[in-house]
């Protein structure tokens, strides 16, 4: 999890403490070493927004990622 935690700290651009959708695309098309299509990425979002806000904590994101 540290790796997620450093991968974070440094996708939070703006220092919010969460990662907005752009934010979070980036990390990820930098994981898989690609952009991820806009409509499997939106399928993805709709299926880890847990509380609507369209933002992600560390938290958040450690749990979806250990789930």
């Amino acid at each position: 999890m540290d790796e997620l935690r450093a991968r974070f700290e440094s996708a939070d651009v703006n220092h919010s403490g969460k990662l907005s959708s752009h934010e979070l695309k980036k990390v990820l098309d930098s994981d898989f070493g690609s952009e991820i299509p806009k409509e499997r990425f939106d399928e993805f979002l709709k299926d880890i927004n847990l509380n609507d806000d369209q933002e992600w904590s560390i938290d958040e994101l450690v749990h979806i990622f250990s789930s």
